[in-house]
């Protein structure tokens, strides 16, 4: 059995097994090594000895293990000794130990070895995972002269061999220990050289004195300056100077060299890092989203080669990004320089029209070197939110209006003017806005300066249906990008509304005994949603709001004689249905009135009602209403109206009937009541369609109708709409039975014109008699025409001059112009002219119509006695000149 403290105990079993199986992040060790010196001499007896720093440049604390290698074949004679460190190196500290390099003196030694320490370090944690890290350094030892014989010698020395530049000096000094080794008095001469392993690298070095006099075993100190003239700007590295000490006096034994000594001295140039920005623009105006690109020109100020990275600071440094995080600046003798572009892309953090400050940097690691300021113009941006207060409207009554607002918010960051519009609205539809736009500050801004609500109202109509549902759409522009629209809706639903009205044509109908009389009711559904309606006959003497049926058998029946007690209506529609009561009573006189009761099902207080009373008359009620110009059946004719047009129609209507007494007419129309108005005079006076009777005075007399039809509107699409418009009168006593006529009509723009040319379109004149044309133009169409009147070009010198290019022409008008035809005035044979008449209507230029035309003009006829005349003339003539040249002749001939 497992028990809950052995299951912690696997638990945390478990978590230590997870710990040491994750992988463990290995800590960095890091080693460098430096030397106080890269080279330096040595002679037999006087080894060099170098100064070695060794240095922790990771993040643990180290052991080191050093060791020496020398340069494999080019180092006979050379050997070297390293010190050991003791301990440990902490991180980011460092140890120095002292590298010995020994020479031997014989014929195969070298003239310089390198000699290379190698540092291998681990961490001083054991078990610390990690690589050991490996670092290491070279030095060349070049082989000195010392002394070249027994009994000459000289040995210089110093005890700093290594200077670090850091001061700035203008030159650095090494004092040099001249010192006579050799048994008598000498006189050193000293002099600067360098070598192959020791290069000065352009800078001088001086020794002074020159030379030096010394007894046996004597020294004397001179100084070796080195000129810096470019002070920390001096290109970066060691610099070697080598001073040569050579015995001068006395003469050095015969066979042997004079004894000398070389010392080196390094003067360590420190890498200077160091740079000047400039920025290529230094400012920038950017709209917000937008972007411009920059450089970055570094100049190099330090004295080597460097890599400078590339960085930024400010508040909206996040809106620089540069090509390359880093580039390469080259020391090129103080000349170098590098470039890293950039780009800039503002967000709308910033008001519009506002600048800030960005540092662009140049870094050495994370260190800066040198910077520049770029400024920063943010330009507009745009942007808005739009919200209505409701979605919906609901259950608006017609007739009336409901609100709601619209909230608009400026999303740009500066000001901005945003125009409101709705989408349209069916007709009688209305919305009306407090403000149809707004001016509002940037979103930077206190929300009352950014944001303003405008009212809506809507209003519904009074004849709105229920089962209309409107959405209306409200778009938010912005004026300062035209592309920002913004769009809300709100969907308007109207409440239901029921009414019902009604109308009877005739209140008052007689029959006879036995007899059915008709009385035409049209019930009108005057709400908003489809109805149903409940009919009904009623005693209107019964007391009480009950219907109780009137004593002769009363029912409604429709169009098609079948008994109806309910009728179901659309919104707006209506229904022509019929009160039918039977004459039950044969005494001439006796009537029964009726109550009529129409009532809404769903809404039963809705009612119409009216009182009918059907009357015993043993009497013919009749009118008669036939064409006044029949042009076929007395009761159909059809005509034809453009957009906008009117035509009348003359009538007449009679009483047929056989009662004694004085009747009316009532007149009705049905048909094409959405396109056609009708308008109705009888005998000169206006009479109402449908709700005036007209009285027959006379049952023997004819009486004249005028019934003008009108075109509503003139709209050009109304044209190829047709229908039946029905005329009926009908007895005031007996309106179920009617006399009817059918008037087609149909809608259609007719441009018809006729030309004709009295006397025919060809005539004779003689030269040099014009020829007049009388042309009649009739507008046989039934719109109004404006006509334009012209022909074609004269030609040979005819010409064609017409008395009026332009005409107006009603319907049926006829005007008729003159046309003047001129022959040319040099006529030089007969010629026959050809043109073309062209009379166009300026509404329909296809329909113009061409008369083809033509003059023929001769020469009048000359008389037989002028020609006689003219003959002998020229008779005459001809002798004339015959007889003078036969005289000429005979002269010639000395005759």
């Amino acid at each position: 059995m497992r028990t809950p403290a052995r299951g912690r105990c696997l638990c945390v079993i478990a978590m230590f097994l997870l710990v040491s199986l994750s992988p463990i992040v290995a800590a960095e060790v890091s080693v460098t090594l430096s030397s106080d010196s890269s080279s330096k001499e040595a002679s037999p007896g006087s080894p060099a000895e170098y100064t070695i720093t060794v240095r922790n440049t990771g993040d643990e604390e180290m052991t080191v293990s050093l060791a020496t290698s020398q340069e494999p074949g080019g180092c006979q004679g050379y050997s070297s000794t390293v010190e050991q460190v003791p301990g440990t190196i902490a991180a980011g500290s460092y140890e120095q130990v002292t590298l010995t390099v020994n020479v031997t003196e014989g014929d195969q030694t070298a003239d310089d070895c390198e000699t290379t320490v190698t540092a291998t370090a681990s961490a001083a944690e054991p078990g610390t995972p990690g690589a050991p890290a490996q670092g290491d350094v070279a030095v060349t030892t070049t082989l000195g002269e010392g002394s070249g014989n027994a009994a000459q010698g000289v040995e210089l020395s110093t005890s700093q061999a290594t200077k670090n530049y850091n001061n700035g000096a203008a030159e650095v000094e090494w004092e040099i220990t001249v010192k006579n080794t050799g048994q008598t008095q000498e006189t050193i001469t000293l002099e600067m050289d360098d070598s192959s392993s020791c290069r000065s690298d352009g800078l001088e070095a001086t020794v002074d004195p020159a030379q030096v006099t010394l007894n046996s075993d004597d020294e004397e100190t001179v100084t070796v300056t080195v000129e810096v003239p470019d002070g920390e700007q001096t290109e970066a590295g060691s610099h070697c100077f080598i001073t040569r000490a050579t015995v001068s006096a006395p003469a050095p034994p015969p066979g042997t060299d004079p004894a000398q000594d070389n010392l080196s001295v390094t003067l360590n140039i420190p890498e200077l890092r160091e740079c000047s920005a400039t920025l290529s623009p230094t400012s920038m105006t950017i709209a917000p989203g937008a972007s411009q690109s920059g450089n970055l020109v570094l100049t190099n100020d330090g004295n080597s080669d460097w890599t400078v990275g590339f960085g930024k600071s400010g508040a909206k440094a996040n809106w620089v990004t540069p090509e390359v995080s880093q580039r390469t600046l080259p020391y090129d003798n103080g000349n170098g320089q590098a470039a890293i572009s950039f780009d800039v892309t503002p967000d709308d953090s910033m008001a519009a029209n506002t600048a800030t400050e960005i540092r662009i940097r140049g870094l050495d690691g994370n260190n800066e070197r040198c910077y520049a300021i770029l400024t920063v113009t943010v330009g507009q941006s745009y942007g808005a939110s739009a919200s209505l207060g409701t979605n919906y409207l609901t259950n608006v009554e017609p007739g009336t209006a409901d609100s709601t607002s619209l909230t608009v918010t400026n999303q740009g960051n500066g000001a901005d003017e945003f125009s409101i519009a709705h989408s349209p609205v069916p007709s009688g539809w209305t919305v009306t806005m407090s403000s149809t736009s707004v001016n509002l500050l940037g979103k930077h801004e206190p929300q009352a300066d950014r944001q303003e609500s405008v009212s809506i109202e809507v209003f519904v109509p009074i004849d709105a249906l229920a089962d209309d549902s409107v959405t209306i759409s409200f778009t938010v522009t912005s004026g300062g990008d035209s592309s920002i629209q913004i769009t809300d809706s709100v969907e308007v639903s109207v409440a239901e509304r029921h009414e019902v009205d009604g109308s009877v044509l005739s209140i008052d109908q007689t029959g006879r005994s036995d007899q059915k009389v008709d009385f035409p009711v049209i019930i009108q559904n005057n709400g908003n949603v489809q109805d149903s309606f409940r009919l009904r006959a009623c005693d209107p003497n019964q007391p009480g709001s009950g219907c109780t049926s009137p004593s002769w058998q009363s029912i409604f029946v429709d169009e098609q004689d079948n008994e109806v007690t309910q009728i179901s209506l659309d919104a707006g529609a209506s229904q022509q249905v019929y009160l039918r009561i039977h004459i039950q009573s044969e005494d001439e006189g006796d009537y029964l009135q009726v109550l009529i009761k129409v009532n809404i099902v769903s809404a039963p207080s809705n009612e119409f009602t009216k009182t009918v009373t059907a009357r015993v008359s043993n009497y013919d009620y009749m009118m008669q209403l036939i064409l006044a110009e029949p042009q076929g059946a007395p009761d159909s004719t059809s005509v034809t109206l453009p957009p906008g047009g009117e035509s009348t129609i003359s009538m007449l209507v009679s009483d047929v009937g056989t009662s004694p007494y004085i009747e009316s007419a009532l007149f009705t129309t049905q048909g094409m009541d959405s396109t056609i108005t009708t308008t109705l005079r009888i005998e000169g006076v206006e009479v109402g369609i449908g709700t005036t009777p007209y009285e027959i005075a006379d049952d023997s007399q004819v009486y004249n109708v005028s019934l003008t039809f009108s075109v509503m509107g003139s709209d050009q699409g109304l044209n190829g709409e047709a229908g039946v418009v029905k005329v009926c009168a009908a007895s005031m006593r007996n309106t179920a039975n009617p006399s009817c006529v059918d008037v087609v009509i149909t809608i259609e723009t007719v441009h018809k014109l006729e030309v004709v040319v009295q006397g025919g379109p060809n005539q004779n004149t003689t030269h040099p008699e014009f020829s007049d044309f009388l042309v009649e133009v009739t507008n046989s169409g039934n719109i109004e025409e404006q006509i334009e009147i012209t022909s074609t070009e004269g030609l040979r010198g005819w010409t064609v001059d017409i008395e009026q290019t332009d005409l107006l022409l009603y319907p049926g008008e006829t005007e008729t112009i003159r046309v003047r035809v001129k022959p040319p005035v040099d006529l030089p044979v007969e010629d026959e002219f050809e043109f073309t008449l062209i009379v166009t209507p300026d509404s329909c230029e296809v329909c113009s119509q061409p008369v083809d035309m033509s003059v023929k003009a001769t020469h009048p006829e000359t008389p037989e006695w002028v020609n006689y005349m003219l003959w002998s003339v020229f008779g005459a003539l001809l002798l004339g000149i015959l007889v003078t040249i036969m005289l000429n002749r005979r002269r010639s001939f000395g005759v």
